[in-house]
């Protein structure tokens, strides 16, 4: 290999590089889980007093790399949505933006970084939150307690 190809191999190799990490960061599809989700946070607070079930509610946003591989990874797993099912509510609130449906909402649980993982009792009484992606085995972990501290009241 002479000298003037290696300025060649390596701008290949870092433009394939850059392409690989905006098609990894792309917007994400919305997990399974969130299929035929509440509409409101009112809406799920109301599934969950009448299911006995708290509410998961994920704050994330189209724009948030951070947002986009956590619905990749932990909320795009069978074993989640199995749990989340089973034992919650679950609702995404999209604060894409600014102003948008879920914003009232997202400002009412005080969401100031995203994303943002709730459980929440029927009233409303956070139980458990994240800041961050949160891991599979940790998220299981929240909803099951959450879950339990709801069906003991």
């Amino acid at each position: 290999m002479s000298k003037s190809t290696l300025p060649l191999i390596l701008g290949i190799i870092a433009i394939g590089a850059f392409v690989l990490m905006q098609v990894r960061g792309s917007q994400a599809a919305t997990p399974v889980l969130f299929d035929g989700s509440a509409t409101t946070l009112a809406a799920a607070l109301s599934e969950a007093g009448d299911a006995g079930r708290p509410v998961l509610a994920i704050a994330t946003a189209d724009w948030c790399p951070p947002c986009q591989s956590y619905k990749r990874d932990a909320l795009a797993s069978d074993r989640v949505a199995q749990i989340a099912a089973a034992k919650a509510v679950p609702i995404m609130l999209d604060v894409t933006e600014r102003n948008g449906p879920f914003s009232a909402d997202a400002a009412s649980l005080g969401v100031s970084s995203i994303p943002a993982t709730f459980l929440l009792a029927p009233d409303g009484t956070v139980l458990a939150q994240a800041t961050g992606p949160v891991g599979e085995s940790e998220l299981v972990a929240m909803i099951d307690d959450a879950a339990r501290a709801v069906s003991a009241n």
